[in-house]
């Protein structure tokens, strides 16, 4: 829910005001509810849910959203998921925002200017915390495109051997394309 958003619709009949705390929450549960039901009534033989990816990535703006949805999805017996951005506002207290797992973003491969050493960084930092790492990358990292970036995306391969991390960590993969 979109902080202060005033259009959005209603729930039971009450016009969610998303400057109100409250409605925040509402409309999250809501949605939960409302995506939980369409699941199930779609009836997919081979496809087993496992939890909600909260998709903003930092707290700011949604703190005091994350704990009321942070307890309300495991009652529904799924996990909460998060992927903060490096050095993200609440990247490092990501229990008390109550999901039950989190990878850490480098934020390496799309910004030439950061050097390979940020993937190292972020190994330790994760592992410190308790976190997975993700690998990011788009279509530049194929060797025919017209920006490569091959070099920024085998960084990734070579600290996560160098660290550990695909022997010892969960990995989200973000493609950017």
């Amino acid at each position: 829910p979109i902080f202060n958003q005033k259009d959005w619709g209603q729930v039971e009949g009450k016009d969610m005001d998303f400057s109100k705390h409250e409605d925040r929450v509402t409309a999250g549960k809501w949605y939960i509810d409302r995506f939980l039901q369409r699941y199930k009534d779609a009836g997919y033989a081979n496809l087993k849910l496992e939890g909600f990816y909260w998709v903003d990535e930092d707290v700011n703006g949604c703190a005091e959203n994350l704990e009321p949805l942070g307890d309300y999805i495991p009652s529904k017996d799924l996990r909460f998921y998060w992927i903060p951005y490096w050095n993200a506002k609440g990247f490092d207290e990501w229990r008390k925002f109550k999901f039950d797992f989190a990878w850490l973003q480098p934020n390496h491969f799309f910004n030439k200017k950061i050097p390979d050493s940020r993937i190292d960084q972020a190994c330790d930092l994760a592992k410190k915390l308790g976190m997975g790492v993700e690998m990011e990358f788009d279509s530049h990292a194929l060797n025919a495109s017209k920006e490569q970036k091959s070099g920024r995306l085998k960084a990734y391969i070579e600290a996560f051997k160098r660290n550990g991390a695909f022997a010892e960590s969960p990995i989200a993969n973000y493609e950017g394309g």
